[in-house]
């Protein structure tokens, strides 16, 4: 058992992080050559219909995975990217064609309502924290805002309604791993977006002591 929540993390993994994945993920045709157990070429064109051309094709849509057991009936998993927002559907118990209907449907809800904020460099903190080997402080690390951050916003809101937390100590261990970052919230939960808007991390650099 899984949940859409679930297969939404999974493909946003996937899609950011594992090598090649991209390429059959958007593949509308793929070829498999002959094998030891097949002797002809196989000829495969995808059954998904919002990234070739049909009645339910999507301006954007960039791949998708369809599926269908009796107990989840038919379910979806679709990614479109507008305007360098890149968003992952995903449809569960649903209907042959409906499944289409609803992935539109919240797509375009998103793209129409949604918009990239950017956090300048003057909207963020810099820090100096040392680093500490036994009572000795041998090193100190520079964090800096470089071109700020981007979140994505209901339009409901602005930057005045974020809350920004720098999750950071007050020192670092020597050898310690270094990953400061910038959590995002929201000031006061609403009905359109979860409070919690999830974590940035933040550039830096580390200055050896001259006299350590």
């Amino acid at each position: 058992y899984t949940t859409a929540y679930d297969m939404a993390l999974i493909t946003r993994y996937a899609l950011n992080e594992v090598e090649g994945f991209r390429k059959y993920w958007s593949e509308d045709y793929h070829e498999i050559a002959p094998t030891n157990k097949q002797p002809e070429t196989r000829f495969f064109g995808t059954q998904h219909s919002m990234f070739v051309t049909s009645d339910f094709y999507y301006e954007g849509c960039n791949g998708g995975k369809l599926g269908y057991t009796e107990e989840a009936n038919h379910t979806s998993v679709t990614s479109a990217e507008r305007d360098g927002k890149e968003l992952i559907c995903v449809t569960m118990n649903s209907q042959k064609y409906e499944k289409y209907e609803d992935t539109i449907a919240l797509f375009d809800y998103c793209f129409d309502s949604f918009q990239t904020v950017t956090l300048s460099k003057r909207d963020l903190q810099g820090f100096k924290i040392p680093v500490y080997n036994g009572e000795k402080q041998v090193q100190e690390v520079l964090i800096y805002p470089d071109n700020g951050v981007d979140v994505l916003l209901h339009r409901q809101y602005t930057a005045d309604d974020l809350h920004l937390y720098y999750d950071l100590p007050e020192s670092y261990l020597f050898g310690e791993t270094i990953a400061p970052t910038l959590r995002v919230s929201l000031e006061e939960p609403g009905s359109a977006m979860y409070q919690d808007l999830g974590a940035y991390p933040l550039q830096f650099s580390v200055n050896d002591l001259e006299d350590a």
